[in-house]
Formats: structure tokens, sequence, C-alpha cells
């Protein structure tokens, strides 16, 4: 249930203090690394994203004074986009490396993705009737085990953020369909592009509650986006002296000296922060667009050039789908810890309960999967 936080603004101080020390006592030096976005940096990014999105779950829907967690709590839509331009980019690497088959794709790719969500599905229908006594109608259920959350009402739904689940499902199955060949997966991020915007624009034989279609607005640029990222090498190759600028930017990227480097990150953070404050909500939905997408671009160029690494981010990125599923009906459903300690307090111990429960659920569900032989 939503909680009137006590003296929100010392809670959120001792808490950006307790993050920053955690931050600070993980920070290690970054190993120069042939790739230019290396997987470690990938599961940082994931390990920020998840943070936004849970201190903007927490701040502006369990309190009920919006004031906790101000301003960590204002960039929840920027690690939407994280996840959903890291997705394009991961899956549009693998198929690079490997190409596998449609159907060979649906297997190891959406059983991944499903398998998580229908255990914490499960759990949480069984929890809601014994402890709540709450029950859901059986076209919910039916539709949200098939992937399909058309509603995202965030006290009432069985698991609201899964909005997101019906999106990035809609996305691997469209991008299936481009990786039967090289050249359309060339065009795979402007087709997608197009064929997602005209589809919310169209009427649909099913019913998505208005709301859910402005969060599928506001994040459509994303995923493409990281398709791209990931093919810019394939479309160097159609400019001349393309490869031999790439490789000098990235080499500039990797190597430039402390001084451009501190810089750059300074300029990236201001971007970020500016553009998260004055984000642009309740304006036009394309201004809106602009500015989350120059948001998301400027953090992800930050961890790009930083010569720095967090393991506590990297930890959380580990298992940032799994506390994803998760993170909402923990803190309002079956909160015991706002009630009785110090918003600052509970919500640290809410990570690190997360963190443990999503490692759980990672591995059952890698057992699952192996029981399986997916």
């Amino acid at each position: 249930m939503q909680q009137e936080i006590q003296n929100p603004q010392t809670q959120t101080t001792i808490l950006v203090v307790v993050l920053f020390l955690i931050l600070l006592i993980t920070l290690r030096r970054k190993k120069l690394d042939d790739q230019l976005f290396p997987p470690n940096i990938t599961q940082e990014l994931k390990g920020f994203a998840i943070l936004t999105i849970i201190f903007g779950h927490i701040g502006y829907f369990l309190d009920t004074q919006d004031k906790f967690l101000y301003p960590l709590s204002i960039a929840s839509g920027v690690g939407v986009n994280i996840f959903l331009f890291l997705s394009g980019f991961g899956l549009t690497i693998s198929t690079l490396k490997k190409k596998l088959s449609i159907p060979t794709f649906f297997r190891k790719r959406l059983f991944r993705l499903f398998l998580p969500m229908w255990i914490v599905m499960g759990v949480l229908l069984l929890l809601d009737w014994l402890i709540l006594g709450v029950t859901y109608e059986r076209k919910t259920i039916l539709q949200n085990l098939l992937g399909f959350f058309p509603v995202a009402d965030i006290y009432t739904s069985i698991n609201s953020v899964l909005w997101y689940f019906t999106f990035i499902l809609f996305y691997y199955l469209l991008f299936s369909v481009f990786t039967i060949s090289r050249i359309l997966l060339l065009v795979s991020p402007f087709a997608i592009y197009f064929i997602s915007t005209y589809l919310l624009k169209q009427e649909l034989p099913f019913t998505i509650n208005k709301d859910v279609l402005k969060l599928y607005e506001l994040h459509i640029h994303a995923f493409p986006a990281g398709i791209i990222a990931a093919l810019i090498p394939s479309y160097m190759k159609f400019i001349p002296n393309g490869p031999k600028l790439l490789a000098k930017t990235v080499q500039f990227l990797k190597l430039h000296n402390i001084f451009i480097n501190m810089f750059l990150l300074i300029i990236a953070s201001y971007i970020f922060i500016y553009t998260s404050i004055n984000s642009g909500i309740g304006e036009e939905v394309e201004t809106e667009q602009m500015i989350s997408m120059i948001s998301t671009a400027s953090i992800i160029f930050f961890f790009i050039i930083k010569r720095f690494k967090s393991k506590a981010l990297e930890i959380l990125g580990i298992f940032s789908y799994e506390i994803y599923l998760l993170h909402w009906p923990l803190v309002y459903r079956y909160d015991f810890l706002y009630q009785y300690l110090p918003a600052s307090i509970a919500t640290i111990l809410y990570l690190i309960i997360l963190l443990a429960i999503g490692w759980c659920l990672q591995k059952a569900s890698d057992k699952f999967a192996k029981l399986l032989r997916i």
C-alpha cells in the first residue's frame, strides 16, 4: 500500500550517501578492451536502469507526497529506454555472430523471456489468493500468461510493470523475421520502427489501455536505435573510408587523455541531468520522445567512455530482468519494511532482498532450461 514517508528529503539524502559509498567501494579501474561496448558495460547499464525504474516507482507511486527519492526518481523512463536499447543491440550482435533459424530463435530467446515471468506470475497469483484474498478474472490471467498485458494499473493489476513484457515480446517476434538474411537485418531497425509507428496509429483488433499505448509511443525509438548501434560497422562499409573512420573514432574513445575524458564525462553528465529534470513531460509526445532519447544517449555515452567500472552496478545488471519482474508487487502489495523502518534503510534492504530473490529466480530458470534442454 502507499506510504506517507516521514522526512522524505532527509531520507533521500541518507540513501544517496549510502549508495554513493557502495558505488565508491566497488569501483575498479576498467581494463582496455578490444570492444568499445563489452558485456560488463551492458551489465552496468542494466544495473543503472533497474535502479532508475525502482526509484521512479517508489518515489512517484509508493510515496503519497512524491518527495522521497527526488531527483533519483525522475529518470525511470530513461531506464526503460536503456533496457530496450540493450535488447535491440544484444539481439543484433548475437545474430551477427550466430544466425538461428526462426524456430530455434523462438525456442531459445522466447523461452528465456517467458520462464521467469511465468514463475513470478504463478507465485503472485498464489500469494494474492492465500494472503490477500484477491483473485483475478480468468481472461486476465490467461492473457498475462501468454505475455499480453493490455492494462498497467499500478495499484490493481497483477503486475503492472509487465506492460513492458508485451512491448519487448512484440519486438522479439518482429525482429525474428529480419534474421532470415543479412540484407533484411540491415534494414530491420527502420522497418521495425515504421511498422511499430503504423500499428500504433491503427485501431487494433484487441483493446489496449490508452496509457499503455502512450508508454509504447514514448519508448518506440529505443529498440531500433539499439539495432542501429550494433549494425554501425556494417553500415560503415558502404561509406568511402568508413571502416577507417570508425576505427579512428573507436580508438579515440578508448585512448584519449584523462583531461579530455573528464571533460566528456562532465558534458555527458550535464546533458543527462538537465534533460532528466527538463524531461518534457506534459508537452507533445514527439518532444518527450526526443528529450528522453537524448538522456538515454548521454548516459550510454558516459558508460562507454568512463575509465572505471562499478561491480555493484554490474551485479545488479546481471539480475536486472528478474528484479524488474519482482520489484513492484513486493514493495507495494507485500511491504513489510516501509511501515516500520526509516525509508532510506527500507529501500537499501529491499534492494538486497530483490537481488537475493532475483538470484534464486535466475538459478531456478536456468535449472528448468537445462532440464528442458533449451
